[in-house]
């Protein structure tokens, strides 16, 4: 059997629990790498994978597979918090504190959303999640101070308030 190439481009489903098949009932998201749709998935549904799909241009994994693709002695982003790095396909180190290394902001700094591509700044947010790097650029989830909504952004995007 060969090595698993886990630097493939790869897409994520997850059927929603509670609306039934409706075509508002998938959740989608694309990763340049099955490394990193994996650890997306392990990351925010490790504990329960039903309904949660990943493609290849050649494979699909689902729930228990997933799994074993994390716990697989192959898989390059050990640990929360491994960083993908610049290489595609070369060895992998995570840092000895990544959080530190890699991002700017920790959970309840306030920042501004700066909505990329349109003027001005649009209010404060908190962080209320800091995200695994992927692909070299941090990310959070950040909550309105004003409506309460939850967004997830790159490092990029937001500035300190």
């Amino acid at each position: 059997m060969s090595k698993l190439d886990f630097f493939v481009p790869s897409e994520l489903f997850v059927k929603s629990k509670s609306a039934g098949w409706t075509r508002n009932s998938l959740k989608y998201r694309r990763f340049d790498s099955l490394a990193s749709a994996v650890k997306f998935a392990m990351d925010e549904y490790g504990a329960n994978l039903n309904g949660t799909s990943i493609h290849t241009n050649t494979d699909e994994y689902t729930g228990s597979a997933i799994r074993s693709l994390y716990e697989s002695e192959h898989y390059p982003l050990k640990g929360r918090h491994a960083v993908l790095g610049g290489a595609k396909h070369g060895a992998f180190s995570a840092p000895r504190n990544p959080q530190a290394a890699s991002h700017k902001f920790k959970i309840g700094d306030t920042v501004i959303y700066l909505r990329p591509g349109l003027v001005g700044r649009s209010g404060y947010y908190e962080v209320v999640k800091v995200l695994p790097v992927e692909h070299a650029e941090p990310a959070y989830r950040i909550k309105s101070k004003i409506d309460q909504h939850v967004r997830a952004v790159k490092e990029r995007e937001i500035a300190p308030a």
